[in-house]
């Protein structure tokens, strides 16, 4: 059962690297998007 666990352990890394770069593109088209406002309320945003 440790064997396995081992073995499997790897799917955890890729999950967890595949949501990072996820949440990178989820920001970064957020603030595509909403440019224009953002830059309009800028230290409210902030």
């Amino acid at each position: 059962m440790r064997l396995f666990s081992i073995i499997q352990r790897h799917h955890f890394a890729y999950l967890i690297i595949s949501l990072a770069l996820l949440g990178y593109g989820v920001s970064g088209t957020f603030l595509a998007i909403y440019r224009d406002r953002l830059k309009q309320n800028f230290p409210s945003v902030l």
